[in-house]
């Protein structure tokens, strides 16, 4: 599988450090959906909100494969 390609500040990351941010990304959005940032309404707000940013950001890799 192709890894995205991926800027960093004009820094065009390798295709293993690009693999490490996906892969990251996705357990770090696993994580909010399974144990979030609390039980109240600000911390599950949070949670709900970086997991959709982190979807997108996953979605704009997929694409750019």
């Amino acid at each position: 599988m192709r890894e995205p390609r991926i800027k960093i500040n004009g820094v065009e990351l390798t295709e293993a450090q690009s693999m490490a941010l996906r892969v990251a990304a996705g357990k770090y959005v696993q994580e909010m959906i399974e144990k979030g940032l609390g039980e109240d309404e600000r911390g599950r707000s949070m949670a709900a909100l970086y997991a959709l940013r982190l979807r997108e950001v996953e979605a704009l890799m997929r694409a750019g494969r």
